[in-house]
């Protein structure tokens, strides 16, 4: 099929050269309501995210949707989520502790009279996301191995999910207990960089000093990337 009109004409490598792609669309429909669409790339179908994004021709980020981030600065990656609300940083908690707390230094954010609303898109805003290799707490995790044990059958797909469908532009390890993976948590298996504290991961802690050495080094990465 044609593809759409280009207007204003972009520059030359991003021009339509010829037709391209089928002109096939998909809906499912339950009484009458749509609830599902045909997806056109791996973001929409393994993690239905559909924000966009509108980027400068250095495809730097100029603006994007409030919901989740297509491009995410870093991916700050725990062990385990949280069992408290007040310590996960995605909940409507009025005060955030724990985790959630020193996501929020990390990210220079002064949470202090902010709805949760206001903070989750200042974390957005900054570029950066936070998720777990086990997303559900401990206690919901089902069986009764060790943790490490639990944590290892998790990696593989933690790094797909990483790779194919988060696509950060760098990973900073923020678990102590994922110290026995770092091996694989490399470069080539998550598809960009990334960060530790020394060759071990930050560790979370509200009293240390490790937020700070994260934060600098995000920083430094960041400047430091071409």
């Amino acid at each position: 099929v044609e593809p759409p009109v280009q207007e204003p004409l972009p520059e030359p490598y991003l021009r339509a050269g010829r037709p391209w792609g089928l002109d096939l669309r998909l809906e499912v429909d339950l009484n009458g309501t749509t609830v599902t669409r045909t997806g056109f790339s791996t973001i929409v179908r393994e993690s239905q995210d559909a924000s966009c994004a509108i980027m400068n021709v250095q495809a730097d980020v100029v603006a994007q949707h409030v919901v989740l981030p297509l491009h995410i600065g870093a991916l700050l990656l725990g062990a385990v989520a949280p069992a408290n609300d007040a310590e996960f940083i995605y909940t409507d908690a009025r005060e955030f502790c724990g985790e959630a707390a020193w996501v929020l230094r990390v990210a220079g954010i002064d949470a202090a009279g902010k709805s949760a609303d206001t903070i989750h898109h200042e974390l957005q805003r900054a570029g950066f996301f936070v998720a777990h290799v086990m997303d559900c707490p401990l206690e919901s995790a089902g069986g009764n191995g060790a943790l490490g044990g639990l944590l290892a059958k998790r990696v593989a797909v933690t790094l797909t999910r990483i790779r194919r469908s988060i696509k950060p532009k760098r990973v900073a390890m923020i678990a102590p207990e994922l110290d026995f993976s770092l091996k694989k948590f490399t470069t080539e298996a998550l598809g960009c960089g990334v960060i530790l504290d020394g060759s071990r991961a930050f560790k979370v802690d509200e009293t240390g000093d490790g937020a700070e050495r994260l934060r600098v080094a995000l920083l430094h990465a960041a400047t430091a990337a071409p």
